[in-house]
């Protein structure tokens, strides 16, 4: 997708996108996609972008998953890239409990490759990112000051939108995704309370793009329109087997964290 001052391309990785925004002197680099899934972002950069790696002037991590930052400590330790994220980015998988988070994330990434069709690689990954800089709501991205960073946790505590005011433009995660030619919530709700809020938040946007990590670039007519339906998900049942893996979505400590300070509730659905 092309407009006046930039271009979007995708990149396909094992479970999903890695986004390039590519601009005549820099590039914008938003998540870094599995472990694997480094080559392939390597490859499109240097043989179909043509342009070097030392382009890349920022690179954003939306949140620590492993087909998102997986790739991340690849393109630093390389290339000596520079990463932005939230605050909270490193705590999601600290401790014990972040530790097995991550080994059930690693699985259920596994999963959705099998079901995918994917190859299966290894997974695996540093569960520290360790950013150079650290992004505040509402704040502009350094380097590119017309991208700015929105906190819009729910899948996780910890998850960032960026949104493009002058083309209307919205990087929404993995708070929307796009399946069977239809927008729905992720399977991994951390914060059913905090999702309601970060959705109201980016409707309030005037958006006509949505770049989706897991759907694609869509163009909306109106995203509230877009949205609505995603809250009556948000507060429907769980059908099996959802309801039977939920719990190994929620062993993060900051999980716990954020539910004791009253910004995770209202409770999860109920299973049917």
């Amino acid at each position: 997708m092309e407009n006046d001052s930039y271009t979007i391309h995708q990149v396909s990785g094992r479970i999903g996108y890695i986004t390039v925004i590519e601009y005549k002197t820099k590039i914008l680099l938003i998540d870094t996609g599995s472990k694997k899934d480094y080559r392939f972002l390597e490859h499109f950069i240097l043989h179909e972008l043509k342009r070097k790696m030392t382009d890349i002037k920022l690179v954003v991590v939306s949140h620590v998953h492993p087909d998102h930052s997986g790739g991340t400590h690849a393109l630093k330790k390389k290339h000596g890239r520079i990463v932005a994220g939230h605050p909270d980015l490193d705590r999601w998988y600290s401790g014990f409990g972040g530790r097995m988070q991550q080994v059930a994330d690693v699985v259920f990434a596994h999963i959705t490759a099998m079901k995918t069709g994917a190859p299966v690689r290894r997974f695996w990954f540093k569960r520290k990112v360790r950013p150079d800089y650290l992004l505040k709501d509402g704040e502009p991205l350094p380097f590119f000051e017309e991208w700015m960073a929105f906190y819009t946790p729910g899948h996780t505590t910890h998850d960032i939108s960026f949104y493009h005011e002058k083309s209307k433009t919205l990087y929404a995660g993995d708070m929307i995704v796009y399946i069977n030619s239809s927008y729905h919530l992720p399977y991994g709700l951390a914060l059913p309370g905090s999702m309601e809020a970060s959705l109201k938040k980016v409707s309030s946007l005037k958006v006509d793009t949505l770049i989706l990590p897991h759907g694609g670039i869509k163009k909306i007519d109106d995203i509230q329109e877009t949205i609505r339906p995603l809250f009556s998900e948000l507060h429907g049942h769980m059908g099996f087997p959802i309801a039977i893996l939920k719990p190994l979505t929620l062993l993060s400590p900051e999980i716990k964290r954020e539910r004791a300070s009253g910004k995770g509730s209202p409770p999860l659905p109920k299973a049917l």
